[in-house]
Protein backbone atom coordinates (compact mmCIF):
# COMPACT_ATOMS: atom_id res chain seq x y z
CA UNK A 1 0.00 0.00 0.00
CA UNK A 2 3.07 2.58 0.58
CA UNK A 3 4.22 1.93 -2.55
CA UNK A 4 1.02 2.38 -4.01
CA UNK A 5 0.74 5.75 -2.00
CA UNK A 6 4.20 7.13 -3.15
CA UNK A 7 5.56 6.32 0.21
CA UNK A 8 8.76 4.82 1.00
CA UNK A 9 8.65 1.89 2.81
CA UNK A 10 10.76 2.90 6.00
CA UNK A 11 8.06 5.26 6.40
CA UNK A 12 5.17 3.37 6.91
CA UNK A 13 5.24 1.70 10.52
CA UNK A 14 2.28 -0.33 10.68
CA UNK A 15 -1.12 -1.92 8.70
CA UNK A 16 -4.52 -2.07 10.19
CA UNK A 17 -6.21 -5.15 8.52
CA UNK A 18 -9.74 -6.10 8.78
CA UNK A 19 -12.59 -6.94 7.17
CA UNK A 20 -16.32 -5.65 6.65
CA UNK A 21 -19.24 -7.01 8.37
CA UNK A 22 -20.28 -10.34 6.16
CA UNK A 23 -18.92 -9.02 3.67
CA UNK A 24 -15.60 -10.94 3.95
CA UNK A 25 -14.10 -8.01 2.24
CA UNK A 26 -10.46 -6.91 3.42
CA UNK A 27 -9.20 -3.50 3.87
CA UNK A 28 -5.88 -2.13 4.65
CA UNK A 29 -4.47 1.13 6.20
CA UNK A 30 -1.18 1.90 6.24
CA UNK A 31 0.39 4.41 9.28
CA UNK A 32 2.71 6.22 8.53
CA UNK A 33 5.21 8.22 10.60
CA UNK A 34 5.52 11.82 10.08
CA UNK A 35 7.64 12.10 13.19
CA UNK A 36 11.29 11.19 11.84
CA UNK A 37 14.14 12.78 12.47
CA UNK A 38 15.66 15.12 9.33
CA UNK A 39 16.21 13.21 5.73
CA UNK A 40 14.65 10.21 7.24
CA UNK A 41 10.86 11.94 6.87
CA UNK A 42 8.88 11.93 3.74
CA UNK A 43 8.87 15.35 2.75
CA UNK A 44 6.52 15.31 -0.12
CA UNK A 45 4.10 13.79 2.34
CA UNK A 46 4.57 15.63 5.49
CA UNK A 47 1.71 16.89 7.09
CA UNK A 48 3.80 19.83 8.57
CA UNK A 49 4.72 21.49 5.22
CA UNK A 50 1.73 20.11 3.08
CA UNK A 51 -1.61 19.62 4.72
CA UNK A 52 -3.96 19.05 1.96
CA UNK A 53 -1.38 16.37 0.52
CA UNK A 54 -1.95 14.58 3.35
CA UNK A 55 -6.03 14.59 3.75
CA UNK A 56 -5.15 12.95 -0.46
CA UNK A 57 -3.80 10.42 0.41
CA UNK A 58 -6.85 9.23 3.29
CA UNK A 59 -8.92 10.24 0.36
CA UNK A 60 -7.59 7.53 -2.24
CA UNK A 61 -7.16 5.06 0.57
CA UNK A 62 -10.94 5.14 1.82
CA UNK A 63 -11.78 5.87 -2.50
CA UNK A 64 -9.62 2.15 -2.89
CA UNK A 65 -11.22 0.22 -0.30
CA UNK A 66 -14.91 1.67 -1.68
CA UNK A 67 -13.44 0.68 -5.29
CA UNK A 68 -13.12 -2.79 -3.97
CA UNK A 69 -16.16 -3.53 -3.03
CA UNK A 70 -18.09 -1.93 -5.95
CA UNK A 71 -15.94 -4.49 -8.16
CA UNK A 72 -17.00 -7.50 -5.58
CA UNK A 73 -20.43 -6.44 -5.87
CA UNK A 74 -21.21 -4.85 -2.26
CA UNK A 75 -22.67 -1.92 -1.48
CA UNK A 76 -21.71 -1.43 1.94
CA UNK A 77 -19.13 0.87 3.12
CA UNK A 78 -15.49 -0.79 3.79
CA UNK A 79 -14.82 0.60 7.31
CA UNK A 80 -17.21 2.30 9.48
CA UNK A 81 -16.60 6.24 11.11
CA UNK A 82 -14.34 4.52 13.57
CA UNK A 83 -11.42 3.57 11.13
CA UNK A 84 -11.87 6.54 9.06
CA UNK A 85 -11.44 8.80 12.48
CA UNK A 86 -8.98 6.89 13.55
CA UNK A 87 -6.95 7.18 9.94
CA UNK A 88 -7.62 10.83 9.87
CA UNK A 89 -6.01 11.61 13.32
CA UNK A 90 -2.88 10.15 11.67
CA UNK A 91 -3.55 12.92 9.13
CA UNK A 92 -4.33 15.78 11.68
CA UNK A 93 -2.10 18.84 11.94
CA UNK A 94 -1.32 19.82 15.81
Amino acid sequence: MGERLGLHLLSCHGWDLGEHGDSSVRYEWCHCCWHLPGESRTLELDPYTDKEQGQEVQKQVGGGTYDMITLKGYTALAFDLSESYEGASHFHYE
